[in-house]
């Protein structure tokens, strides 16, 4: 049987990979995205203590980049277009 540790890190290890995946997945809802990329890091850096696992730290990475370009290009646009009639 696992000791809690082990499934505490299970656990993490999963969140933090829905989390990663849900922060890709939404990264057109500014703000949405960048919420669950932070948490799903979080997650992911705590398993990865106890089982080595990567991925979710690498997807909630990506998600977070790719929210902050969306909100980046949004207020870009939104001050280029300004005074556009």
């Amino acid at each position: 049987m696992e000791n809690k540790q082990e499934i505490k890190g299970e656990i993490n290890n999963k969140t933090g990979f829905i989390l990663g995946i849900l922060s890709i997945a939404t990264f057109f809802v500014c703000g949405l995205g960048i919420i669950f990329g932070i948490s799903g890091l979080i997650f992911s850096i705590n398993s990865y203590k106890s089982k080595k696992d990567s991925l979710g730290i690498k997807l909630s990475i990506i998600g977070i980049i790719l929210n902050l370009m969306t909100l980046i290009t949004l207020i870009v646009g939104i001050l280029v277009f300004k005074d556009y009639k």
